[in-house]
C-alpha cells in the first residue's frame, strides 16, 4: 500500500496484519483518483469505514484541505494513526472512533458538509451500505457539489431511489464504485 500521487507520492503505508480490513487496491484507488484528479484540492474529505486510511490519505496527498476519517474498529483507528503520523497529517485530520451511522448524525447535528464522502464498508454489510447512502443524501452531508463515493462489490441493495441518485458507477475487476449526489 502506497500513496500513489501528490506531495507524499511513493509514501509507504504501514498495511493491515489481518484480513479483516480490506483496503482498497492500488488500480482502484488510481482510477478513482484519476476521476478527481482536477477538483480534489482544497476540499473537505470523509473517509467512512476508513480502515487503513488509504483513501483519505490519498485525497490529502492531491491536495484536500481536511480529512474526517471514521472507524469503529480499534485495531484500524491503531493502523490510521500510524499512518497519519507516518505523513505527517496531524493537522489536516480527524479521526472520530465510532460506529458509521452513529457518527454520521453527530456530524449531521454539528451541520458539518463534506465536498467528498468516501465509503468503503464491508462488503457483506448491505444494510450498511444502504442506511449510509440513504442517510448521507437526506441529511446534507454533502456540499451543494459533493458527492458519495461508494466501493462494493457486485452485491449490493438495489434501491430505485438510492439508484435515482447515481450519476456514474464504473468497475474494476470484482470491484464497483459508485458515485452519487
Amino acid at each position: 500500500m502506497r500513496i500513489i500521487a501528490g506531495e507524499k507520492r511513493g509514501a509507504k503505508l504501514f498495511a493491515p496484519e489481518d484480513k479483516f480490513i480490506r483496503p482498497t487496491t492500488d488500480r482502484v484507488k488510481e482510477s478513482l483518483f484519476g476521476i478527481l484528479q482536477f477538483v480534489i484540492a482544497d476540499t473537505n474529505v470523509m473517509d467512512l469505514c476508513c480502515g487503513s486510511g488509504n483513501l483519505g490519505l490519498e485525497a490529502l496527498s492531491r491536495g484536500a484541505e481536511s480529512a474526517t476519517f471514521i472507524d469503529i474498529d480499534e485495531k484500524s483507528i491503531e493502523l490510521l494513526n500510524k499512518n497519519i503520523d507516518k505523513l505527517g497529517y496531524q493537522e489536516k485530520s480527524a479521526v472520530i472512533k465510532s460506529d458509521s451511522r452513529q457518527a454520521l448524525k453527530e456530524l449531521s447535528l454539528k451541520q458539518k458538509q463534506f465536498d467528498y464522502i468516501l465509503f468503503d464498508p464491508p462488503y457483506n454489510d448491505l444494510t450498511l451500505y444502504k442506511d449510509i447512502i440513504e442517510y448521507v443524501l437526506q441529511n446534507k452531508l454533502l456540499t451543494k457539489d459533493g458527492a458519495l463515493i461508494v466501493e462494493h462489490g457486485a452485491k449490493y441493495i438495489k434501491d430505485p431511489v438510492i439508484e435515482e441518485r447515481m450519476y456514474d458507477m464504473r468497475k474494476y475487476g470484482s470491484t464497483y464504485i459508485s458515485f452519487y449526489r
